[in-house]
């Protein structure tokens, strides 16, 4: 993931992997991997999941039993063009269901970090896509991670506790 070299258009720059950027990372990475142990659990046995944005809810069905909580929309990850984008970016989503992440997008405001403030990235495969939506979970503490693959494109949601 890191050190490869990927040619993009200067609209979509590729992600600048500071020191800072780094430890975020890292501890965010601790932190989801716990939060994810912990929900598989619960998750391990739905049979699907649906989200609605509008309401801020996302379900996971067991068959004639449902779950749901608050869900946050963290970003898109496009594997076929290796590009990120993140859920404050994507023009129609209600703030309600991006608030978390425009959390952390203030947090790459105040701190200088860009990869939490460019819009679309570039240059990004599945391992940077993850540790970014978890980067962005971790400092607006949105919830534990899910990724749900619609068509080519896989969403990151953020879910908090489930009922």
């Amino acid at each position: 993931m890191f050190g490869k070299s990927k040619k993009n258009s200067p609209a979509t720059p590729e992600v600048e992997l500071t020191a800072e950027l780094l430890q975020l990372i890292a501890v965010a990475a601790e932190a989801q991997d716990a939060r994810l142990a912990a929900a598989r659990t619960d998750l391990g046995e739905a049979t699907g999941w649906s989200a609605d944005l509008a309401a801020g809810t996302i379900s996971f069905e067991y068959g004639d039993k449902a779950l749901t909580g608050p869900v946050q929309f963290i970003g898109s990850y496009a594997p076929d063009a290796q590009s990120w984008m993140w859920g404050w970016a994507v023009a129609g989503l209600p703030d309600h269901v991006t608030s978390s992440v425009a959390d952390a997008a203030g947090y790459g405001i105040t701190n200088s970090i860009s990869a939490l403030t460019t819009p679309k990235l570039a240059a990004v495969d599945k391992s940077l896509a993850d540790e970014l939506a978890a980067v962005a979970i971790h400092l607006s503490d949105a919830g534990t991670l899910y990724r749900g693959v619609g068509g080519s494109n896989v969403a990151y949601l953020a879910f908090g506790e489930l009922a």
